[in-house]
């Protein structure tokens, strides 16, 4: 909840309990009782709470998405995995040396998708000296 319609939200509750507090005092110049002064801020404070828990429950949510984002950019990145070998598998973002030179992957590389002959899993990252 964005922090205007919280805003609103409390001044709405505040308004109806005014106007409640209008209809139910016969006499809007007398001063209210203690009792009757407890009961409508209390009342007040309620909905304050509710909205309150609800936004902190939003919010909450927000950053455990967050938090899961930055987890999951945190384990990415590039990864050496030494000389390409085609009985395995590769993440995207594995680095694997072949024929000389350094090769990214791109996306998950099945097993037998070698560097430079699959050039949708596979970036030449930096090519070797020929020999």
């Amino acid at each position: 909840m964005e922090d205007e319609e919280w805003l609103d939200e409390i001044q709405k509750s505040v308004d109806a309990s005014l106007a409640k507090w209008r209809r139910e005092t016969p006499d809007a110049n007398k001063v209210m009782s203690a009792y009757a002064t407890y009961g409508y801020v209390m009342e007040m404070f309620a909905t304050f709470t509710e909205i309150t828990k609800r936004n902190n429950q939003d919010y909450r949510a927000r950053m455990e998405a967050l938090n899961h984002r930055i987890s999951e950019l945190e384990q990415g990145g590039v990864k050496f995995c030494g000389v390409h070998q085609r009985a395995l598998a590769y993440r995207k973002g594995s680095a694997v040396t072949s024929d000389g030179s350094l090769w990214i992957a791109l996306r998950d590389a099945s097993e037998g998708e070698q560097p430079g002959k699959a050039p949708e899993a596979w970036q030449l990252a930096a090519k070797g000296a020929r020999q």
